[in-house]
């Protein structure tokens, strides 16, 4: 018999905030494979509210949680065969029937949330299983390097609030809610650096050592009068693209940043079965450019891309996967 494994994680599409899903079709679900240390950092943490003595004594008396926090980053391999799901969840807005980028009721214009479970193997040979519901994604970074190779993807997650608990009663989800996976659940499909596609301004760029991107949406919380959250919900965005390139007289990265010169910009990594596109749009700017001029080593450029609304596209940024 198999052993179990010591950690496992699974995500699963809502249709409403903190509602899971109910029939389960190809691509509403994941098991991620967790190959970093501690790849998965979201625990539930109370508010605590500290009581003094009150009577002229300065000591601690006693104390209260008020509401619970449930946040934490997710980093993994982007892998073909769950990317659709991951970046839907962290970077496509609902649209105006609520039906993309899957059906649920949050409303247009927002993010759509999961239900994630996590797994761990205690020292008695017990699982620690819990449920956090209503989990939404407050930030995106992908991560593509000639020095890895490996395309990586860092969530960082908030959720509504986690089974089991004392406050509503909640039970820790059994085996059968959330069953260990079988080795073939995971993912062996992933994108690497060399699978990478940048455009600027419509031209290919060549020689890029890395890119790095980051989009961090601008969530709204409310708790109102309830130890959990009651809305989590996007009111903005700010993306940019940081990349480290061979030092080249074309493009010219020091024109672009004096000029202040806006360009389109796209990226994406096709890995033979899928392609991931993340595109900029046209309203990028070079917000910081350093040179990285070493004695013995060709010499190098750090480039920032600021990414702004675009009105022709009236978007930002968007996510494409096919």
């Amino acid at each position: 018999m198999a052993c179990a494994p010591f950690e496992f994680l699974r995500i699963i599409k809502e249709s409403a905030y903190g509602t899971q899903k109910g029939s389960l079709s190809a691509g509403d679900s994941a098991y991620i494979r967790l190959t970093e240390n501690n790849a998965f950092a979201m625990r539930p943490v109370p508010t605590m509210r500290k009581v003094a003595m009150g009577n002229g004594f300065a000591t601690q008396a006693y104390t209260v949680a008020d509401q619970y926090v449930c946040e934490g980053a997710l980093q993994l391999i982007l892998c073909g065969s769950q990317a659709e799901l991951l970046l839907n969840w962290g970077l496509s807005r609902i649209n105006s029937l609520q039906t993309t980028p899957w059906t649920t009721s949050e409303q247009a214009c927002d993010l759509a949330s999961c239900a994630v479970y996590h797994g761990i193997l205690r020292d008695d040979g017990t699982i620690k299983r819990t449920r956090y519901k209503g989990v939404k994604v407050h930030s995106v970074r992908i991560a593509s390097a000639a020095s890895n190779g490996l395309v990586m993807l860092t969530l960082g997650l908030r959720a509504q609030k986690f089974d089991g608990n004392a406050i509503d009663s909640t039970s820790d989800p059994d085996a059968t809610a959330f069953p260990a996976p079988a080795d073939t659940d995971f993912p062996t499909d992933p994108f690497l650096h060399r699978h990478l596609t940048m455009t600027v301004a419509s031209s290919a760029v060549t020689y890029c050592n890395s890119i790095e991107l980051n989009v961090t949406n601008t969530m709204s919380i409310n708790y109102a009068n309830s130890a959990f959250l009651r809305f989590d919900r996007l009111r903005g965005r700010q993306s940019t693209a940081n990349g480290n390139f061979i030092y080249t007289a074309s493009p010219n990265w020091r024109s672009d940043f004096t000029a202040i010169t806006a360009r389109a910009a796209s990226f994406a990594w096709a890995n033979g079965t899928n392609t991931v596109t993340i595109d900029y749009n046209a309203n990028n700017i070079v917000g910081a450019l350093t040179d990285n001029l070493v004695a013995g080593q060709v010499y190098e450029q750090n480039v920032t891309w600021e990414n702004q609304w675009d009105t022709s596209a009236s978007k930002d940024i968007l996510f494409t996967f096919a």
